[in-house]
């Protein structure tokens, strides 16, 4: 569902991109989780280093030439040209990810940085440089106050 909001959203902020309906969008939104999923990894693989070259711009015409693609082949999603496309496939890529950020709930995580000054004793290896520490907590549904896995 949150692909098909975001291709709703692409609709209306991208010009040259129109669906005729919501089952339309529907459709389309699958066929683009399918595209993405197993047709994006083999094209990026075999044009990697194209893409090297371009410091992975080349991806951005990877995406595009997917969006266009699913255009072709459901009846009711347009897209006028290839640079509409891109911008769609740019655009839908960051919609899905903040609507993804937004709506899917991964737990608490929690982050902590630290700074080693290398001035404490230990018999570990030293080491100096900036820590990052994270950690993640999950919830047992029926006790929400009491982290899993201890006592």
């Amino acid at each position: 569902m949150i692909n098909v909001i975001a291709l709703l959203i692409v609709v209306m902020v991208v010009p040259g991109i129109h669906v005729d309906g919501l089952g339309t969008a529907l459709v389309a939104a699958l066929c683009l989780w399918l595209v993405n999923a197993i047709l994006r990894p083999v094209l990026i693989s075999a044009t990697l280093p194209l893409n090297i070259l371009s410091l992975g711009l080349f991806t951005l015409v990877i995406n595009g030439a997917l969006f266009f693609g699913v255009s072709r082949v459901i009846p009711g999603f347009t897209v006028d040209s290839f640079g509409a496309a891109i911008w769609g496939a740019f655009a839908f890529g960051i919609f899905g990810f903040i609507l993804n950020m937004l709506v899917s709930p991964s737990g608490r995580v929690h982050a902590r940085f630290y700074r080693y000054t290398g001035s404490q004793r230990s018999s570990a290896p030293r080491r100096r440089g900036d820590i990052i520490d994270v950690e993640g907590k999950v919830e047992d549904r029926d006790h929400p106050r009491k982290p899993l896995g201890r006592g």
